[in-house]
Parts: C-alpha cells; sequence; structure tokens
C-alpha cells in the first residue's frame, strides 16, 4: 500500500463521480444530453409542545433563502453538482434542529438527493424579570459591613453602602424587597420593605436613601432572629425595629444584626405578622445593649391552619399517560400536576388550572375550557374537575417502509448476507403520511424456519413518526442490537407498528411488514473466525524490528473484525523473524526489500505446513512512503506498526488477500475496474454494532488510500464470497519429504532463490500457467516440472509476481537435482545449481557460533552455503533465511535447526541452545 502517512483526525479525500444518461425523444429520434445539474428535496419535521408559529427559512449555501413550514417538503433545483450547505434559520428560541445545522449534501447530476431536518421546539420556560437595586449613603458615619438586600423574606443579598444588586429570575408580578442591616445610625428615607413591580423580560431599578448620622459615643449589636413553626407559614417574612427607629425586614426564620446601637436599655419590635401567626413572649422586647457587644434576641412565631386545599381531578387521557396540568396562586405559589392530585396547605385566595393538551399515541388530548379558576379558603377544600378528550377521527396514517439487520455494512433492502453467530443491529424505518405527534411502538418476531426464536417491542425514538425516510440518524429508527445467537440460517422476521392499536389511523390494514404477513427470509452464512499468525520481522540492515506482542496483538486485528464479515478471529505470535535482506525497507521499495521480505513470510507459512494467514509486522524508519504489501487471494502480507494507522493498514492488506483490487480513492494502483462507487466510497450505510456508530455512504472504503475507512457492501460480499469459496479447496494434508523451491518475478527479472530440503505438506500449482520450473539431473535428465500461474503482489509497480512451492520428492530422486529453472514469458530465465564448493561431512564445523550483547551471532560460508534456514529445534518456527554468511538473531534459549542450502540440496544441523 504505497501513500503518505494520515492522520485519522485527516477530512476524507472523495472524487464524485457523474453518471451520464442520454435519453432517446420518442418520435424525434434526437440525442439529449446528460442533466447538468442535481435535484434535492428538503422536508422539515417539527416535534414538542411549542412549535414555531411562523414557520422557518431555509437556506441553501449561505445564499439562496426561502420561507419553509414545521412540517413540509420543498425542492431545490439546478443545484451544481458537488457539495452543498442546507440548513434551517428563523428559528424560535425554544426550537432546536436535531444534529447539524446546515446540514452537508452532494448533489450529483440527474439525481435526487433527501435531507430531513428534524426540529424540537419543547414549551419555552415561563417568562421571568429582574430587580436592580442601588444604594445611596450619606452622612457622617456610613454603615461600615452594608447591607442584606431581601425579596419577599427570603435570604440577603450582601450589597455595599453605596452599591449595586441585580436580582434575576423572579417571576413577573409584585415583589417585597427591602434593605436589611442596616446599622442604628442610619436611616432609610420611604418604606422598607417596599412593594415593586417586576415585568417579563426587564429589569426594573430600585433605589434605597440611606441618611447615617454620628452614632453614640458607647455602642453595641443586636441580633435579631427569628423561627417560624406550623403550618400557613407568613412567606414574606416580617420586620423589625429597634428603639422606635426604622423598620428593617427580616424573613420567617433568619438572624439580622444591626450595628450601632447605643449601649443601654431600648425595645426591639417584630412586625408584618400574619393574621394566622402568634408571636411567643413579649412583643416588644426589652434588651440591654452592652457596650462593643452583641445582644442576642429571639422571636418564636406559631402560625396555625389558617390554610386551604385544593382537589384537582384528572381523567380522559389513555392509561400510562401523564398530564401536565399547571397550577398557580398567590405568593408565586406554582405546581404541575401528572395525575389527580390534593394540594393542601395552600393560602387561600384566587388560584388558576390550566390544562394545556396532551399528546399520546398520535392523538392530541383536550380539555375544555383549557384555563379554570378555583377560590380557596382557610379550612375549606376547593375542587376543579379536568376531563380530557380525544378528536373524533383521525386522517394519520402510519406503516413500516423497511427495516434492515447490519453486521457492518447493509443495503435497505437487507442485500448484504449475515454472518452466523455475530452480533447486529437492527434498525426499523417507520413512515407517516402527514405531521404528528405519535409515538407508536413497534414489534419485530424473529423467526428460525417456522419457529419464533424472540419478539422486541421497540419504544419510539421520539414524539413523532417520520414523514420522509431518514436513514442518516439512529434518531429516526426504531433500533435494537441483537445477539449474535439469533442470527443463523433459517433467520426470518415480521414487523408491524402500533401492535396494540393505540394509535387511531385512518388505514390499520398496512401495519404489517411485509404487508402480505409472511415472514421475509434474510440470508445467512456460516463462515470460520479469521485466524491468523503475526510475525514481528527484525531487520538485520538496521536492527530495526515491528512491534508487536501478545499485549497489542488486538490493535492490528479489531478493526478488521469490524469490518468484515468475520465471526472472530484466532491469533497467534510467531517468535522474531529476521531479514537478512542486504538493504533495509525504502519508501519506494526502489531496492526491491519489500519484495523480498514478503516472500520470505510467504515461504514460512509454506515450511511451518500452517493454514493460517501469515502477517508480517515492520518498522519502516521513514515518515512517508510505502506502509504495506499484500498478495492478491494468497494469505500472506506485511505491514508497519504505526500504532495510529496499523488497524487500517491490516485490514486494508488482508483485503487484498481475499482477492480485492483497490477502491478509487487516494490515486492508488491497481484500482478495482468494477468498484461501484463514485470517489471510492462505501456507498451504502455502514454500522459499527460494537461502539454504536453510524458510518455515511460518504465514508471511504477501507481498499482506497482516504483516511477514516469503513467497508462498502461490495468489498463485504466480495470477501464473503472469496472465503466461501478458497476456504473449501482441497489439499494434500500428509507431510512428507519435499522440495522447497520459490522466487519472484520483478521488473521483468526473475529471481529463484536456494531450494532447502524439508518435510512438509506438498504446495502445488493450483492451476497451470505460462510459467514454469523445472529441476533436472547431472544428466540432463528432467526430475520434476512444474507450470503454474505466480501469485500477484498488490500495488506494486514493478508487477512483481511470487511463488512458492513444495514439491514431493524422495531422498533419492532430491539427490539427483543437480539445478533448478525458471522460465517464463518476458523474463528470461533464472537458473540455481549446486555451489561449487564440495558439502562436508558435518555441517557443524563451518558454522561459527557466539553470543553477543545484541544476541546469537551465526557465520558461515557464503560460497558453500548462500542460504541457511534458522529453525527453532523444539516448535519448528523459522528464524530466519539467512543470507550473505552471516546473521545476528535474538537472544533466546532454544535449539537451533539448520538446514543450510547450496543452491539445490541441503544439508540439516542442530545447535545447541547457546549460553
Amino acid at each position: 500500500m504505497r501513500h503518505l502517512r494520515w492522520s485519522r483526525h485527516a477530512g476524507h479525500r472523495l472524487l464524485l463521480g457523474t453518471t451520464a444518461a442520454f435519453w432517446l425523444a420518442c418520435g424525434g429520434g434526437a440525442e439529449l444530453t446528460s442533466p447538468s445539474t442535481g435535484v434535492v428535496e428538503v422536508t422539515t419535521r417539527t416535534t414538542g409542545a411549542a412549535p414555531d408559529p411562523d414557520g422557518y427559512t431555509l437556506t441553501v449555501d449561505d445564499g439562496d433563502a426561502r420561507p419553509i413550514g414545521t412540517g413540509a417538503t420543498a425542492v431545490l433545483t439546478g443545484l451544481e453538482p458537488g457539495p452543498h450547505e442546507i440548513g434551517l434559520a428563523g428559528l424560535a428560541p425554544n426550537c432546536s434542529v436535531t444534529g447539524d445545522n446546515p446540514r452537508r449534501v452532494t448533489v450529483a447530476a440527474g439525481e435526487r438527493a433527501e435531507v430531513g431536518l428534524a426540529v424540537l421546539c419543547p414549551e419555552a420556560a415561563p417568562p421571568t424579570g429582574g430587580l436592580s437595586v442601588t444604594t445611596v449613603t450619606g452622612g457622617a458615619a456610613p454603615d461600615p459591613d452594608g447591607y442584606g438586600v431581601t425579596v419577599d423574606g427570603d435570604g440577603a443579598r450582601a450589597i455595599g453602602a453605596n452599591g449595586n444588586v441585580v436580582v434575576s429570575d423572579l417571576t413577573p408580578g409584585d415583589h417585597l424587597v427591602g434593605l436589611a442591616g442596616i446599622a442604628a445610625n442610619c436611616t432609610v428615607a420611604g418604606d422598607n420593605p417596599r412593594t415593586v413591580a417586576v415585568v417579563a423580560g426587564g429589569v426594573v431599578a430600585l433605589e434605597f436613601g440611606i441618611q447615617c448620622g454620628a452614632p453614640p459615643a458607647a455602642t453595641g449589636t443586636v441580633a435579631v432572629t427569628t423561627a417560624t413553626s406550623g403550618s400557613g407559614a407568613d412567606t414574606d417574612g416580617y420586620a423589625f425595629a429597634i428603639g422606635g427607629g426604622g423598620q428593617q425586614p427580616i424573613g420567617p426564620s433568619a438572624t439580622v444584626s444591626v450595628a450601632n446601637v447605643a449601649a443601654g436599655a431600648t425595645t426591639v419590635a417584630l412586625s408584618g405578622v400574619a393574621a394566622s401567626c402568634s408571636v411567643s413572649g413579649q412583643n416588644p422586647r426589652q434588651v440591654t445593649v452592652p457596650t462593643d457587644d452583641t445582644v442576642d434576641v429571639s422571636f418564636a412565631v406559631a402560625c396555625s391552619a389558617d390554610v386551604g386545599s385544593l382537589a384537582v381531578t384528572i381523567d380522559g387521557l389513555p392509561a400510562g399517560t401523564s398530564a401536565a396540568v399547571k397550577v398557580s396562586g398567590p405568593g408565586g405559589f406554582r405546581r404541575t400536576l401528572a395525575a389527580s392530585d390534593t394540594l393542601d396547605g395552600l393560602t387561600p385566595g384566587q388560584y388558576t388550572v390550566r390544562a394545556p393538551g396532551v399528546s399520546s399515541g398520535g392523538v392530541t388530548y383536550v380539555s375544555s375550557p383549557e384555563k379554570r379558576t378555583a377560590a380557596v379558603t382557610a379550612g375549606a377544600t376547593a375542587t376543579v374537575a379536568v376531563t380530557y378528550a380525544a378528536p373524533s377521527g383521525s386522517s394519520l396514517n402510519l406503516w413500516i417502509a423497511g427495516l434492515y439487520l447490519t453486521q457492518s455494512v447493509q443495503t435497505f433492502d437487507n442485500a448484504v448476507p449475515l454472518v452466523a453467530g455475530r452480533d447486529g443491529f437492527l434498525r426499523v424505518f417507520a413512515r407517516a403520511d402527514e405531521a404528528n405527534t405519535a409515538a407508536p411502538a413497534i414489534r419485530v418476531r424473529l423467526y428460525e424456519g417456522d419457529v419464533l426464536m424472540e419478539t422486541f417491542t421497540l419504544p419510539a425514538p421520539g414524539g413523532s413518526v417520520p414523514t420522509s425516510r431518514e436513514e442518516g440518524t439512529l434518531a429516526a429508527s426504531w433500533n435494537i442490537p441483537v445477539s449474535g445467537s439469533l442470527i443463523r440460517p433459517g433467520l426470518a422476521f415480521l414487523a408491524d407498528i402500533d401492535p396494540a392499536n393505540a394509535i387511531a389511523e385512518a388505514d390499520e390494514a398496512d401495519n404489517l411488514f411485509p404487508l402480505t404477513g409472511e415472514r421475509r427470509p434474510v440470508s445467512v452464512r456460516g463462515t470460520p473466525p479469521l485466524s491468523i499468525r503475526l510475525i514481528p520481522v527484525r531487520q538485520s540492515a538496521n536492527q530495526l524490528q515491528g512491534d508487536v506482542t501478545a499485549g497489542n496483538q488486538d490493535q492490528y486485528l479489531d478493526f478488521a473484525q469490524r469490518l468484515y464479515p468475520l465471526p472472530g478471529y484466532d491469533a497467534d505470535l510467531h517468535p522474531v523473524y529476521t531479514t537478512t535482506t542486504t538493504d533495509p525497507l525504502q519508501s519506494d521499495d526502489a531496492n526491491g526489500a519489500w519484495n523480498a521480505v514478503l516472500g520470505e513470510i510467504a515461504t514460512l507459512r509454506v515450511v511451518e505446513n500452517s493454514d493460517r494467514h501469515y502477517y508480517g509486522v515492520v518498522r519502516t524508519g521513514y515518515t512517508s512512503g510505502l506502509v504495506g504489501r499484500g498478495f492478491i487471494e494468497f494469505p500472506a502480507a506485511i505491514g508497519y506498526d504505526e500504532p495510529d494507522d496499523r488497524d487500517r493498514i491490516t485490514a486494508h492488506e488482508l483485503g487484498h488477500t481475499w482477492g480485492r483490487l483497490h477502491a478509487p480513492c487516494g490515486n492508488p494502483e491497481d484500482r478495482d475496474p468494477q468498484f461501484p462507487n463514485p470517489g471510492g466510497s462505501i456507498g451504502s450505510y455502514g454500522f459499527d454494532v460494537r461502539a454504536l456508530l453510524l458510518k455515511p455512504p460518504e465514508t471511504p472504503d477501507v481498499m482506497g488510500y482516504c483516511g477514516g475507512p469503513w467497508i462498502s457492501d461490495y468489498t463485504y460480499q466480495g470477501v464473503m464470497d472469496f472465503r466461501g469459496t478458497a476456504l473449501g479447496r482441497a489439499s494434500d494434508r500428509r507431510e512428507r519429504p519435499t522440495l522447497l523451491v520459490w522466487g519472484r518475478i520483478v521488473n521483468g527479472r526473475a529471481v529463484l532463490e536456494p531450494a532447502f530440503r524439508i518435510v512438509a505438506r506438498p504446495a502445488l500449482p493450483d492451476r497451470a500457467g505460462p510459467y514454469s520450473i523445472e529441476g533436472t539431473a547431472s544428466d540432463g535428465s528432467r526430475v520434476f516440472d512444474l507450470s503454474f500461474q505466480p501469485v500477484e503482489v498488490a500495488d506494486d509497480a514493478g508487477g512483481a509476481r511470487h511463488f512458492v512451492f513444495a514439491v514431493p520428492l524422495d531422498d533419492a530422486a532430491s539427490e539427483r537435482v543437480e539445478s533448478i529453472r525458471l522460465t517464463g514469458p518476458g523474463v528470461g530465465s533464472a537458473t540455481v545449481s549446486r555451489a561449487p564448493v564440495p558439502l562436508r561431512a558435518t555441517p557443524l564445523e563451518p558454522v561459527e557460533v557466539g553470543k553477543t550483547a545484541g544476541g546469537i551471532a551465526l557465520r558461515w560460508d557464503a560460497g558453500a552455503h548462500p542460504m541457511v534456514m534458522v529453525r527453532d529445534a523444539r516448535t519448528g518456527a523459522v528464524l530466519s533465511f539467512a543470507r550473505g554468511g552471516s546473521v545476528l538473531l535474538p537472544a533466546g534459549g532454544a535449539e537451533l535447526d539448520l538446514v543450510m542450502s547450496d543452491g539445490v540440496r541441503s544439508l540439516n544441523a542442530r545447535l545447541p541452545a547457546p549460553r
């Protein structure tokens, strides 16, 4: 895979194609040109108790603007192909668009795109107002610690002697505002407290003027405390005065300190006590104020039940439906009732009961009249009855437009086969023929043949049923995760909307899906998990080693499993493999190192008798360029270990091994000429079942070079079909003496690697081809001859092709082979022969073994043995196809088996564990 390294936060690179359509005019025979513009159909859907009364403004690309209703459809014509921004403006303050606003939509010439804009308009909060309180203090000795502002007897808000405080979120109407904590040498001009009318949406200014004379020579502080008990308490508090001076407000249960009170005997009086309340003890109280100290004065106030009750009964709503009856009355009383209730402890006075409409099951129930009043008197219970009723008829109709079960990607008609045993996600799409507030449930029944396995009842995702298909948001479909245990061959489903018939409809006969009432079968295929071996590759040329361990191997494979039609994966870790290619991996593979390493990884698989995918993990040492390479239709590949990108590269290269060419995104080579979607996009909606994330159709396909990919249904089904056929190929499973023959053709040059005698399962060409490889004896007779088609490498400018065979030959036949020759079209020939140096009686003598700080060093005569296969004696794992007479292996305690090739024949030797 050749491209610049990318950031997963980068934007997609999409090339949008245009489909040309030619129409033949009837009678004229003239050929008309294809349309050059596209159309966008915009539908608005509004839910909530307080919709915008004057509708919205539809905007296009911040330029064109036109009105559109709260539940309407507008058709925009003549739009140039490409991306456009569609949005809504002019929304009421209580309304908001669900999702992006504006919304990006891609227009194709001659095609129609649909955009659904859902608007939520909940009931606006009651309007409020505010107060701006200012103090202006004059005189010889202003109060040093300022004052406190009280509203309706609540806790005081600190304000300076010359200061300002803003009190917000006050209900419109009269409020009692006072100044507390005034020193005894200060007096307030005018009433304190005083009544102020607060207006909705405004801030009323209120100023207190305070004059402070010189305090007496000897002063103290009086701390006044109130404690109120009983029902019917005086909610707006009281007032007190010291020594017959000015009044100050104090709450029902509060403490206010007054400084600069003349030392000596004085009185404290509490006033403003409601008739239903009484003060215990003397009032006023005689106190003695100490010099430079504080005297505490407490008033206990007991309030009797001079209150009344209001019983509100509510009926006429369907069972389980909550009302929203609002009760308001004296002293700012407010309460919302969901069901019948009796409100006790109410201050006598006039109360208002308002019953707005209630929506349930697509029907809006109303009470007439909407507003009632009731007079509450002390010791009595007033009653109000609220009765709701439904309208007499309904024009609403509901139906199910479609449903699908997805495991990674799915078309609306459920055409993508499912994998047995893998978790999925069910989406059901309901439609209505008009704007509504219906919220029906949908029932889905899953069958295996004729046996009912599971029944799901899906609640509505919102407060209305869409009037158009909105596949691009999960909030517009009825959804539920489905366990893989339910996804098995023979799966079928049947669904119905409003199964309890709780919603009145104009047509109740079309609520089933399918409409025929016959169960809809779903294609489910059994497929094995991905079996793969991850191989950390160490380069002798620069000592860089790919970072893959048991602890991070899932980081390579998790993304692939979520994308591809796999029920899971079975991964193991190979010991470190050391490649001794002369040059390190290069960003453009000018030295052929990528191809050499890829060929070695493929050969490991044959030598180790494995049916697993083999995936080599490398570290590149550069920041831009080639980062992965894989065979087409052969289970071996290599890729880099960059943490932010290793998952994508692994998934991409695996796709090549399953026969996938490139999607046209990011300018790759080897493009798939059959790829159906413009710009290499996935074309249908994808879904990450584990993360519950929707993938829009413009998301790039994993087989392209663009960032942030997912998988198209085309790639998904192609991989599923390939695995379904490739996994069934028969092969000889018996291990026997074979001759390992391997090599490659790159840039028109044939490379034939040294052969090895090994015990392995035979691996022979699965079909004849234009290339041949033959082994001949010293007398020119033919020992073996194979005709084959080499395996192609994806994205290789040099047209690289590889082969690796384990040719079954007994010992006698192997001994006869003197040379091996590769021939084919356009490459001439390549030959390997026995090295001219005679083989020695024991292979131990020419191999030098040493333990170094970097590992285990082996040296030998490369003239006699151009390549040595190094294996773990216990497991048989190949640790290196070592070239050039030396190799440095990672430190380890295993015995080593050496298979030393002279080009055609080989000798075996075992080295004890290095010490």
